[in-house]
């Protein structure tokens, strides 16, 4: 039976991963194997460089017979999708935990500023938004708190890709439920066929 690895990228605090680092390593309970890849926001290089990391990393573990799914959080869904559309026969499943995917215009300047490959790969990801097939929004599931302090509902969602919200409240406490009380449900989802 082939592993089934799932990439987890983070958003932009992907500087200090600690207490993600630990609750994925319990979903190994599921079957399930993680890597963290993540995009280093923080860090002056071109989002091309950045994707192509990730990229290598799905060509990696599809290379050896592996399923292979991806998780998004927050910034790090703008990859998540940008991965998909460029690898979508690779790709089984992505799952988008409290996505900023779109609406770049609603971003705080000083968050490019200190993230500087993130308006490129916000702006990217609005133009795939639009080439996403119907048989890609059947590979997608977005998540989201039933309220978050920095992103309104409809910059979270994905017109054709199921939605589901998760009994918690703030971007941070979304974030940390999907990771732990909820992540049987992500696993689900990307456990599918």
């Amino acid at each position: 039976m082939a592993k089934h690895i799932i990439i987890y990228i983070p958003g932009l605090g992907d500087h200090n991963l600690g207490g993600q680092q630990k609750a994925l390593k319990l979903w190994q309970i599921y079957g399930v194997q993680t890597e963290i890849c993540p995009m280093d926001w923080l860090v002056d290089e071109p989002w091309s460089v950045k994707l192509q990391r990730l990229l290598d990393r799905v060509d990696y573990h599809s290379q050896r017979g592996s399923i292979v799914s991806l998780v998004g959080i927050s910034a790090g869904s703008t990859a998540a999708l940008q991965a998909l559309e460029k690898r979508r026969k690779l790709i089984h499943k992505a799952v988008i935990i409290c996505g900023k995917f779109q609406y770049p215009e609603t971003v705080h300047p000083l968050r490019f500023v200190m993230n500087p490959a993130f308006k490129n790969a916000l702006n990217e990801s609005v133009n795939i938004l639009r080439n996403l097939t119907p048989e890609d929004k059947q590979k997608i599931k977005s998540f989201r708190a039933i309220y978050d302090n920095l992103l309104p509902s409809r910059e979270t969602q994905i017109p054709g890709v199921r939605s589901s919200i998760m009994p918690a409240i703030t971007h941070v406490g979304g974030i940390a439920y999907a990771l732990t009380l909820g992540s049987w449900r992500i696993v689900r989802f990307l456990k599918m066929p």
